[in-house]
């Protein structure tokens, strides 16, 4: 038997006769090409979260990325100069990702770092309430979603950046990590189409990232046809594991109630319903009479859905008779107890609330904390919130404040197909208030006929057509409220799993006539703004139940909805609940019947008369819980993506595993591979025949070692038997700790057979 003492393993270790031990691809410029394109593909994932043109940001962050994975590169230079300047260019390029985000440059010039903080955590302050794609123009906001994919690039691409020169296995994982996460987080938001085809894209960039050095270049074509033939396989699997309910809900998990309890993002999506519904309190409203508890006020139609105008300007009260501020006006006390938010809580038109720092909400009369507000939290708020009967709003005059409440009558219409000159693509238009002669008022330069052509070449000119019919028939503003009310009670369905879609209220009124409270309470404000009604949509809470015990209203995370408030001359904003009592929201929420039309029950605040009469009939009878219907799906579009990763990662890890080594020398670098892997390597000059006697404990895996040796040196026939891997594999982890099964398991598999493959 042959003694050669020959190192084959340990950094210094002695090159084998006919064994090539330079990886396959040792080129860093491999790994940093797979890089760049897992870099770039979750870019452009990323720029689908944002409307405009954000991608020449993107590619810039993408540049910059690429800059320090590439300086990573000299961090190991033996040159002291070299590693100082390289480590000088990553700090720079990290740095430059803010301003090219978005953010001003002058304020990192000019160390304004105050400044910068300040707007950088407005911008996550409104990330829950952001609708993606987002199309505002808060330069904070726009400019920390983009600067989110900024960090996601830079941790990956600083993981790249070593010491030792060649990156090793487990810092490709941990660069590879923060890529996926760029790619998956927009298809959580907003699902993809073809999510199968975006995994099979994610699985081909990992796997060329993660192994492509690793593959010597004879395998290279197998290699590339065996991960295609994976993806193929993957693509026809992943339709049978998919399912429509989420295995994991992210979004659930994004809103964990761990720490601060729930939270809700009232941006109205109209896709399936995903907000928190346990049945878990998460306040309560010691009040005089019961009420819809509103946290904020939607009121620009952006051309797709409500959003918030986030301008807050205007008179909250204007319009309004004294007598009736003094009629409606009461103090409020409310106690969070299941919750965290910025958004004041509070109902109708609210003041500042005492002892607290806050700041001007997206409406007059809503308000916003500087801090965030968790359990326990309790604060007093005055509120005017008016509950006219039906008879006091029918005779309510067509007679509007128009300085006030000329935004509240605005819609960005968005033409489609073709169309005359005398339209833009996207436009706003002012309609004329109830009463007037005309439907269209000058706005921004358009003339009345150029609105009127703008809503005709529209998606929306079907829903302005049922305003005009509806109109017709409405001499009063309450008439038409009522006529607006009857039209979604008749043949409209309750339905929380709603499809996304392009123009979702168009679709909802004149298509699939399914939705819920997003659907019900956006169609209703279109079609009074549409009719001169000033209206916006609120989001909120319904009453909830009262609680004899504290006098006070218990409200339950079931209770979150969405309704509209539409404005009435002496009164001001006053509720209107479009929503069927199929509602969980409305289950178990005390009815206030005072104000009832004969063609649709109105379920808003009523007299005060009635309003404390559906107090007293709430306070019967034990407290009600409705049971939470909606099937949250928040991360099934990620996880249609990442079921063909899965699966192909599945199948490609097989495919390794069972792959048997042909030639003595790959047995060795094999084994060389296992003990890199360790936490305990072996010493620099360790032998084949030094490992022999280490797993002499281990008859069958110290005989491993002597096959190897002899099929090596002396020219034996057969290699290493099954029988003796498995014994080095249970001997090796031994030596890696608690998991050393796993890693073993990996770094040296089960191979096919139960007998060694011989040589020929």
């Amino acid at each position: 038997m042959s003694t050669a003492q020959i190192a084959v393993l340990g950094r210094n270790r002695i090159e084998l006769s006919g064994l090539d031990q330079t990886p396959a691809r040792s080129s860093r410029g491999v790994t940093l090409t797979a890089f760049m394109f897992l870099a770039l593909y979750g870019a452009m994932r990323w720029g689908t979260m944002v409307s405009g043109s954000p991608a020449g940001r993107l590619f810039g962050l993408l540049a910059l990325t690429l800059l320090i994975a590439w300086l990573g590169g000299h961090i190991a230079a033996t040159r002291l100069w070299a590693r100082v300047a390289a480590a000088v260019g990553i700090l720079l390029a990290a740095l430059a990702m803010i301003p090219v985000s978005g953010f001003p440059l002058r304020w990192l010039v000019d160390l304004r770092i105050a400044v910068l903080a300040r707007s950088i955590g407005r911008g996550l302050s409104a990330l829950p309430h952001v609708i993606v794609p987002y199309s505002g123009h808060q330069v904070a906001t726009g400019g920390v979603i983009v600067l989110g994919a900024g960090m996601l690039m830079l941790a990956a691409a600083l993981a790249l950046c070593t010491t030792h020169g060649r990156v090793g296995q487990a810092r490709l994982v941990a660069a590879a990590v923060p890529l996926i996460v760029l790619a998956i987080v927009p298809s959580v938001l907003a699902e993809p189409r073809l999510p199968s085809i975006h995994g099979v894209i994610l699985f081909l960039g990992l796997m060329a990232f993660l192994f492509s050095e690793r593959v010597a270049p004879r395998r290279v074509a197998g290699a590339m046809t065996f991960a295609l033939l994976a993806a193929v396989l993957a693509l026809i699997l992943s339709p049978v594991v998919e399912t429509s309910r989420a295995w994991i809900d992210v979004k659930t998990i994004g809103a964990s109630r761990l720490r601060f309890g729930e939270s809700f993002n009232w941006a109205q999506t109209y896709g399936p319903l995903n907000w928190p519904r346990q049945g878990s309190d998460v306040m309560s409203v010691q009040a005089r009479f019961p009420s819809y508890w509103k946290a904020e006020d939607l009121d620009l139609f952006n051309g797709s859905g409500w959003v918030s105008s986030l301008v807050g300007e205007g008179y909250a009260l204007a319009g309004v008779s004294r007598v009736n501020q003094a009629r409606w006006t009461e103090p409020l006390t409310i106690t969070l107890s299941g919750m965290a938010t910025t958004d004041v809580i509070a109902a109708g038109v609210a003041s500042a609330p005492r002892a607290m720092i806050v700041v001007p909400g997206s409406a007059p009369g809503t308000w916003q904390s500087e801090r965030q507000l968790g359990p326990n939290t309790s604060y007093q708020v005055d509120v005017y919130s008016p509950q006219p009967t039906q008879a006091e709003l029918a005779s309510a005059p067509a007679r509007y404040p128009m300085a006030d409440l000329a935004p509240e009558l605005q819609l960005l219409i968005p033409i489609s197909g073709a169309t005359p000159r005398d339209t833009v693509p996207d436009a706003s238009v002012q309609f004329e208030p109830f009463g007037s002669r005309g439907r269209f008022a000058n706005l921004s330069g358009l003339s009345p006929a150029e609105e009127a052509a703008q809503v005709h070449y529209s998606a929306y000119a079907p829903a302005f057509r049922l305003a005009e019919r509806l109109h017709a028939h409405a001499h009063t503003p309450y008439a038409y409220v009522e006529a607006v009310l009857h039209y979604l009670g008749d043949g409209f369905t309750y339905d929380q799993d709603t499809p996304r879609g392009p123009n979702p209220l168009i679709r909802f009124l004149f298509k699939t006539h399914q939705g819920y409270c997003q659907q019900f309470a956006g169609s209703m404000a279109l079609l009074l703004r549409m009719g001169g009604i000033p209206a916006r949509v609120a989001t909120g809470f319904t009453t909830g139940t009262y609680d004899a015990q504290t006098h006070s209203y218990v409200v339950s995370d079931l209770g979150a909805h969405a309704w509209v408030e539409a404005w009435f001359a002496g009164y001001g904003w006053v509720t209107f609940d479009p929503t069927p009592d199929a509602d969980p929201a409305l289950s178990g929420t005390p009815s206030l019947p005072a104000v009832q039309s004969s063609s649709a029950t109105y379920r808003g605040p009523g007299s005060a008369h009635g309003a404390r009469r559906a107090g007293a009939a709430a306070h019967k009878g034990p407290r009600h819980r409705g049971q939470a219907s909606a099937r949250s799906t928040g991360g099934v579009s990620a996880l249609a993506i990442l079921v063909p990763v899965l699966i192909a990662l599945a199948l490609g890890l097989a495919g390794l595993l069972w792959r048997a080594p042909r030639t003595p020398e790959a047995y060795v670098e094999e084994l060389d591979r296992a003990f890199a892997r360790s936490r305990h390597p072996p010493g620099l000059e360790v032998t084949l025949a030094g490992l022999e006697r280490r797993f002499a404990d281990s008859p069958d895996a110290a005989q491993y070692m002597r096959a190897l040796s002899q099929a090596r040196f002396a020219g034996q026939a057969t290699l290493p038997s099954a029988e003796q891997r498995r014994a080095a594999r249970r001997r090796l982890g031994r030596e890696l700790g608690p998991l050393g099964w796993a890693w073993a398991f990996i770094a040296l598999p089960p191979l096919a057979g139960r007998r060694g493959p011989r040589l020929h």
